[in-house]
């Protein structure tokens, strides 16, 4: 089963982030007690990703996958093992909120005048204006470069 949504434990914030630009819809348990976080992910069908291997008895109940790695490099080529990365995929969600980005951005909002980059994306939640600027060639490098390493 290749999974496209995840329910990510506080210890793991900077995969978080690397998952979300990558277009996986990734809930933070940062805050959530665990009765909650078992709730969304069998609502929604989500993995659970955690660095904890003392898992509390309750989430056991859940499809669990227990990262190894400390570095995030590593920590994202171990989710390739379990789900596609796909470039067209990059670039859908708000790395700060989760929802979907949007083409269509409001009037009210102003662009920066220093980008040259049309790609504008809204998130409609946050009211984040994104772009394909240093920020996302540097994420997407990252990601090449952890799903580029040895086995």
């Amino acid at each position: 089963m290749k999974y496209k949504k995840f329910v990510i434990d506080a210890n793991l914030g900077r995969l978080l982030k690397y998952l979300r630009f990558a277009g996986f819809d990734c809930v933070s348990a940062n805050h959530i007690g665990d009765p909650a976080i078992l709730r969304i992910c069998q609502k929604d069908n989500r993995l659970y990703l955690s660095r904890n291997k003392t898992i509390p008895l309750l989430l056991k109940k859940l499809g669990i996958k227990i990262i190894q790695s400390v570095e995030y490099h590593a920590q994202i080529k171990e989710i390739a093992q379990i789900t596609d990365f796909s470039p067209e995929n990059y670039f859908t969600r708000c790395i700060e909120c989760n929802n979907e980005l949007s083409d269509q951005i409001p009037d009210y909002v102003q662009k920066p005048d220093h980008v040259k980059e049309n790609s504008f994306k809204f998130c409609r939640h946050c009211k984040k204006l994104f772009w394909k600027g240093t920020h996302y060639q540097h994420m997407c490098s990252e990601i090449e470069k952890a799903l580029n390493l040895p086995d």
